[in-house]
């Protein structure tokens, strides 16, 4: 007997996804024989440690201070990674490829749970999420995410935020089953799942109120955005589910996950305005100018999303022009204009076409976080990996509405079918293209300074190239370009690398970049100047530089510190004390150090630099204010981290036993 037409029909429709999956899987084989990139190495290296022993899983897991709850989850799924399968960059891609495919499987499954309550797409809803799927999975805007390892933070969150939006959906399928007149629509509801022998009722409960959380969970350990799921689910409820009013247990769930937490959380950053607007002093642009910049680079994603711009495209974006007011530049306001129009648009047709509304505010609440108040980098490709799902359900949500303006004679949804694959095909090419630049670190840097001349990183990129490659001179004319850049970080960079390759390949350093170095004292501080400082500390760590003592040094990172208009407790200022302090300490300057210790440790209560100061105390003869200082640091060091609890050990024998040698008489 044949197979019933429906099931026959969804054979079919699994047959061309694993085909778009493995057609995925072709275009990004060059991208996986890639070298380790950027946040890469730091983020990684630790895992080395523990492979050997020497460090505890807990701690690496533990490590990671981005965000609000440290990414353990994607820690843990880099040391899983590197146990199974070593440490070759290959095969933690082809793991990031393989998350990418499953997102994709759940993108359709989703879509297609959603376009079905469509009536201007319902009728084939497994074709559109099949185009949309494609599109999304081929975009050569997610390969910097894919092919960026790191970047697995961003795709294991977004993995689980899909999870967890299929269970409400799949929950809300059943509660309004159960709500029905015909009950038969819940039975049939019911017998879709293999657990069938529990009600309906108590199934929409479980998949809302215990596998959704877990679920959202989840995508918050894996990176922060995973919190934005509860306003997912809000957005899909109010697009697809919503009639007449929110059914009691869909009020309970939104109070309790969304409306309870999000009070919360308001009212905390109310109370501590100082947790957004402290990062604020390491950047060149202020709260209101992000505010103000933000519009102009969603209107710039959905662009790219919708015409990619080859080359151009990649992970250096920090040369996006900042907005300076509401018309500086112009294409401020129109932004603005732009996404309020939208909003109000799409909200009010929300019951006629919800695929384009729910489209229009996943995307907005998709950057809610990484592009709204708080002190990040303005302009991040990867901050689409998951919110670009709303741009493709708006341009079919469009293509719905013109479908059913059409007359049947045009054969619209043949016409659309044909114009996604030929979509789609250009995408994998443009992919390809990207995954083959992706093999060589080289060829990124050289793709980004041509398309990017204004990136900060791309020319330190491109001198790190030039160094590494020896060619010394094109690194210099590089920095030495950076000297007339507009911007304060760039200027100051420059002036710190043009110490670092004097003494790298003259070991002296000229008077004229020494001059340059210390005119930074007074001067605003970020990132990029602490990375160069780390560089020049790492240099005169393996040669020895004429006329940059240790003492010297300690004196320009010192009054930098002391000088630079910030809070001490910024991440810049009481680095730079710690650095300062370790050159006194090598220079026999105890005193000297063990002051900027004192400094560094009273504005941040880091843990290095405690062990530091108390170190610099024993020796100083302070045995006392050493024992406290060991007593305040025991509290702050975890019992899973070895490596600092060795070293409190050492310090704490260093300790005992100058106090043993001082109650030593001398003999007469």
């Amino acid at each position: 007997m044949p197979a019933p037409v429906e099931n026959r029909y969804s054979n079919k429709t699994n047959a061309w996804l694993a085909g778009f999956c493995l057609f995925t899987a072709l275009v990004y084989a060059p991208g996986l024989y890639g070298p380790f990139l950027f946040d890469d190495i730091s983020n990684l290296e630790p895992i080395s440690g523990w492979l050997n022993g020497s460090t505890s899983g807990i701690q690496i897991a533990l490590s990671n201070e981005s965000g609000l709850f440290g990414r353990p989850l994607s820690l843990i799924s880099f040391m899983l990674n590197a146990a199974i399968f070593g440490t070759d960059p290959f095969y933690y891609k082809c793991v990031n490829l393989f998350i990418h495919l499953f997102c994709g499987i759940l993108i359709f499954r989703l879509c297609r749970s959603l376009i079905a309550r469509d009536p201007n797409l319902s009728i084939q809803a497994s074709s559109w999420s099949l185009a949309i799927t494609a599109i999304w999975l081929l975009h050569p805007l997610q390969a910097s995410t894919v092919l960026y390892v790191v970047q697995r933070m961003a795709q294991l969150s977004a993995m689980f935020v899909l999870i967890a939006l299929l269970c409400y959906v799949q929950g809300r399928n059943i509660l309004e089953a159960c709500k029905s007149t015909d009950r038969l629509d819940a039975l049939q509801v019911s017998q879709t799942l293999p657990w069938s022998a529990i009600s309906p009722s108590l199934k929409s409960s479980i998949l809302i109120f215990v596998a959704f959380p877990l679920a959202t969970l989840a995508a918050s350990l894996s990176k922060e955005n995973g919190v934005l799921a509860p306003l997912f689910a809000l957005i899909i409820e109010l697009a697809f589910f919503r009639k007449n009013a929110f059914p009691r247990r869909v009020r309970i769930f939104f109070a309790v996950f969304l409306l309870a937490p999000g009070c919360f959380v308001a009212a905390w950053y109310i109370a501590h305005p100082d947790l957004i607007l402290a990062g604020y002093e390491q950047r060149e642009f202020t709260l209101v100018q992000r505010l103000l910049t933000e519009p102009r680079v969603l209107l710039d994603y959905v662009g790219a999303l919708l015409l990619p711009r080859g080359s151009s495209m990649g992970i250096y974006g920090d040369d996006f022009p900042v907005s300076k007011g509401l018309i500086d530049p112009a294409t401020t306001v129109l932004s603005i204009l732009f996404w309020t129009t939208a909003s109000v648009c799409s909200w009010r047709s929300r019951r006629e076409y919800p695929t384009i509304f729910a489209g229009v505010f996943l995307f907005l609440a998709g950057h809610l976080m990484e592009s709204s108040v708080f002190s990040l980098e303005i302009y991040f490709e990867h901050r689409n990996y998951l919110p670009s799902l709303g741009v493709f359900l708006v341009l079919f949500g469009l293509i719905g509405i013109a479908r059913s303006k059409l007359s049947d004679q045009a054969n619209p949804h043949r016409f659309a079918v044909l114009m996604a694959c030929a979509f789609s095909f250009a995408l994998a090419f443009a992919t390809h293209m990207r995954a083959w630049s992706w093999q060589s670190w080289a060829v990124l840097v050289t793709q980004a300074v041509a398309s990017h001349p204004n990136s900060l990183r791309a020319q330190l990129d491109m001198a790190a190239l030039y160094i590494t490659s020896n060619r010394p001179q094109q690194a210099y004319e590089i920095f030495s370009t950076l000297q007339n850049s507009p911007s304060q970080a760039a200027r100051n960079v420059a002036a710190i690398n043009l110490v670092t390759m004097d003494c790298k390949f003259n070991h002296v350093a000229s008077a004229e970049h020494l001059a340059a170095a210390q005119a930074i004292a007074g001067k605003a501080l970020g990132g990029y100047e602490i990375t160069a400082v780390k560089r020049l500390v790492g240099e005169l760590d393996t040669s020895r530089c004429a006329d940059l003592s240790e003492q010297k040094l300690a004196e320009w990172l010192g009054r930098m510190a002391s000088l630079a208009p910030q809070r001490a407790s910024g991440y810049p200022i009481w680095t730079l004390h710690h650095i300062a302090a370790d050159f006194y300490a090598r220079a026999g300057e105890i005193q000297r150090a063990r002051g900027e210790a004192q400094a560094g440790w009273l504005a941040s209560r880091n843990v290095p630099i405690g062990l530091l100061l108390a170190h610099l105390q024993t020796i100083d003869g302070n045995y006392d204010l050493a024992e406290s200082t060991i007593s305040e640091l025991r509290p702050l060091i975890r019992n899973y981290d070895r490596q600092t609890l060795r070293v409190m050990d050492a310090v704490v024998a260093e300790l005992d036993s100058a106090r043993d040698s001082a109650r030593v008489e001398p003999r007469m």
